[in-house]
């Protein structure tokens, strides 16, 4: 858990910044990369398989931000 904690603080505004290039929403990009913690949080037991544990951070974000443009911008909500 401190592990879980520690990334998190050492990740979330980079991870931030990043959705945020995509979506352009401040909002938007913090719920991604609290998305992008809970991906990470539920496949936790797979995590030894992972190599580059930051740069398979990097895609789920860029993922999950590609989804919500999908979702929101193509097909909004009114």
């Amino acid at each position: 858990m401190k592990a879980y904690q520690a990334l998190y603080e050492m990740l979330y505004s980079k991870l931030k910044n990043y959705c945020y290039a995509y979506v352009k929403s401040n909002e938007a990009a913090e719920e991604l990369v609290s998305d992008v913690f809970i991906k990470l949080w539920q496949i936790r037991n797979r995590l030894p398989e992972i190599e580059n544990l930051k740069l398979y951070l990097y895609t789920i974000a860029k993922n999950f931000s590609l989804n919500y443009i999908t979702k929101y911008y193509k097909h909004p909500v009114t």
